[in-house]
């Protein structure tokens, strides 16, 4: 792991024992930054639609600048957007400062196919997957809604 990579840890009781883990915000990232190893784009939309209702957004924001990966943030922009979790007008900011206007990712398959959603300029990401599949395992409970920006 590259040592820029290598923060947002916390000590919790585990069975009666101490164990290092990482915290919820920095777990999303992680999630963000390699969507692959978290069980794709699909599963990732689901872990942050959940990190949601108890994650404060702007914490979540400031782990991700300070991966310093461009295409994380894209994705981190575009993922929060599409499940209504909602930032801080300075943390949305600060997101979009983070990407350079000819910046260019890719999240969801390879290829693009029929029925994606394409190109996301706001995130300068070309999104290879249809809004179904990103949603298929996000509840659709109005019971709860997202924690607000700057709440947590």
């Amino acid at each position: 792991m590259s040592p820029r990579k290598f923060f947002g840890f916390q000590s919790y009781d585990v069975y009666g024992r101490s164990a290092t883990i990482s915290t919820p915000a920095k777990t999303v990232v992680d999630c963000l930054d390699r969507p692959a190893l978290a069980g794709g784009p699909t599963e990732v939309v689901r872990i942050v639609h959940g990190a949601s209702f108890d994650t404060s957004a702007d914490e979540v924001a400031d782990a991700a600048l300070r991966m310093n990966s461009t295409s994380l943030v894209q994705r981190l922009g575009f993922v929060m957007d599409l499940v209504g979790w909602s930032l801080s007008p300075s943390s949305r900011a600060n997101l979009k400062s983070a990407i350079a206007p000819s910046a260019r990712s890719v999240f969801g398959q390879e290829a693009h196919g029929r029925g994606d959603i394409g190109y996301v300029a706001e995130w300068g990401l070309l999104v290879h997957a249809s809004r179904s599949t990103l949603l298929a395992d996000v509840p659709r409970s109005a019971e709860r809604a997202p924690v607000d920006a700057g709440k947590g």
